[in-house]
């Protein structure tokens, strides 16, 4: 028997309000999806930028004399940041904020993140957040207990900053208009420390300019690195007045960098005698490195490179279309 017209076009609004329903249900959930996950990654950031001063120090005394295991709900203690899960430690402890991860990660814990910090040390306290929702992870301190204190061992007004990493920390060699100061920053929850301190006079300061105006363009804003050696020998170069990450900065990993002598040799003969830098001194690791194949990256290049942007899951996209 064979279908009517009208049975026949009734059959077909049919089938297409089906279509349009399941089309439409998918473009919901697609929709509602992003604006779930927009919402709750800028609510994260919101709560964590907005707790006062006087919760930060509630929160960092109740985890300064932790010696042994948190006796207690660290989602209930620290409710206020609505962590999604917690890692406490002796004196600190890190609450994850903000979590997204691909369908199928290329490595443990990849995704994006947002934890909050909260660390004690012999004389401080501060609070942080750190994120990689940008690529490469950035740190904010959004408190800490001892301004004044951190602020000794931050100056500002800085000429240059060499920092000289390692597996256990760093040291920076700090100059200043007056003076170049030496600092320690071990890896563990310990303050900084002074360890040298000498005054610079104005020939000093003057060959200190002059080095760096001498400084050919093409090493500024480089990455110089070799891929297959593991000495540990890092060390990171900023002109900025803080010290902070800026495009002109040097980084070499691993590598010698002939043009640098100067300005790295200068440095260590007018910082405190007894501390030299001392990569520079020692002859074996100049003759070690003078032969090894270097890669060279513009910073912007080596930092996508090391940090890539983590995947996202297929259904997320307002990143790229809002942000």
């Amino acid at each position: 028997m064979m279908m009517t017209v009208p049975r026949l076009a009734a059959l077909l609004r049919f089938i297409a309000l089906v279509v349009a329903g399941a089309v439409g249900s998918a473009v919901l959930a697609f929709v509602g999806a992003n604006v779930v996950d927009y919402v709750r990654f800028h609510a994260a950031f919101r709560r964590v930028e907005r707790v006062s001063a006087s919760d930060w120090k509630a929160m960092a005394d109740r985890l300064r004399d932790l010696t042994g295991p948190y006796q207690g709900d660290p989602l209930r203690d620290f409710a206020m940041l609505k962590p999604i899960k917690a890692n406490i430690w002796s004196g600190g402890g890190d609450l994850l904020l903000y979590e997204l991860s691909p369908a199928s990660p290329r490595y443990e814990g990849e995704g994006i993140y947002l934890y909050a910090r909260i660390s004690n040390s012999e004389r401080n306290a501060v609070a942080l957040y750190f994120t990689n929702f940008e690529g490469k992870q950035r740190t904010r301190i959004l408190w800490n207990r001892d301004p004044e204190l951190t602020r000794t061992f931050s100056p500002v007004g800085r000429i240059v900053t060499l920092t000289d990493w390692s597996m256990h920390g760093s040291r920076d060699w700090i100059v200043l208009e007056d003076r170049i100061m030496v600092i320690d920053r071990s890896g563990s929850m310990r303050d900084p420390v002074i360890v040298g301190e000498t005054k610079l006079e104005a020939d000093g300061l003057s060959k200190i300019r002059a080095v760096i105006k001498a400084l050919p363009v093409e090493v500024r804003g480089k990455d110089f690195r070799h891929d297959h050696t593991s000495d540990g020998f890092k060390f990171e170069i900023s002109f900025d007045s803080d010290g902070q990450e800026t495009p002109d900065r040097i980084r070499v990993s691993n590598a010698w960098v002939e043009q640098l002598l100067p300005l790295l040799t200068t440095i260590s003969e007018l910082a405190p005698k007894d501390c030299p830098v001392e990569f520079v001194r020692n002859p074996d690791v100049q003759d070690h490195l003078k032969d090894k194949p270097v890669t060279i990256r513009m910073l912007a290049e080596a930092e996508a490179f090391e940090w890539p942007k983590p995947r996202l899951p297929y259904w997320c996209v307002w990143r790229s279309w809002l942000d």
